[in-house]
């Protein structure tokens, strides 16, 4: 994403990430090391965890309804109607969304839910897996693959 920010020349998205120099010549190895260790992995962890400390926190009086992404990939209806039903809409008041279309130039993924385990390395993937609390693995039903 932040290679498209860059082709899109959005200087104002790209200053957020505060980018080393020289990340744009970087192999693509390299700028996932860096992503891993000092932005997308610890920002993501922390937001999650910020989530889950809210779900516990008695003085939250909103209710947090956690989705995952396998499920919308693999059994879309199921996920939308876990939604629904958590807002308590009737399922006929509701059209279920169609696919999306990506064009040719788009940055948006297409979502496969193991694209991750096609693009990084092992290394990779076990640093990700140090980073993440052990029960949210459980909780999650996520694998260490």
């Amino acid at each position: 994403y932040i290679d498209f920010l860059s082709i899109r020349v959005n200087f104002t998205g790209l200053m957020q990430y505060q980018i080393p120099d020289g990340y744009f010549l970087w192999s693509m190895e390299k700028k996932l090391n860096w992503q891993i260790e000092n932005h997308c992995v610890p920002v993501n962890i922390q937001w999650i965890k910020s989530w889950l400390e809210a779900d516990k926190d008695p003085d939250f009086l909103c209710e947090i309804l956690f989705c995952q992404h396998e499920t919308l990939a693999k059994e879309p209806k199921k996920y939308f109607q876990k939604i629904l039903s958590f807002y308590g809409i009737p399922e006929d008041k509701f059209i279920f969304p169609l696919l999306p279309k990506f064009g040719e130039k788009t940055h948006n993924r297409k979502g496969p839910i193991d694209e991750w385990s096609k693009i990084l390395t092992s290394e990779q993937i076990q640093k990700i897996n140090n980073s993440i609390p052990e029960d949210w693995f459980q909780k999650f039903s996520w694998n260490k693959t």
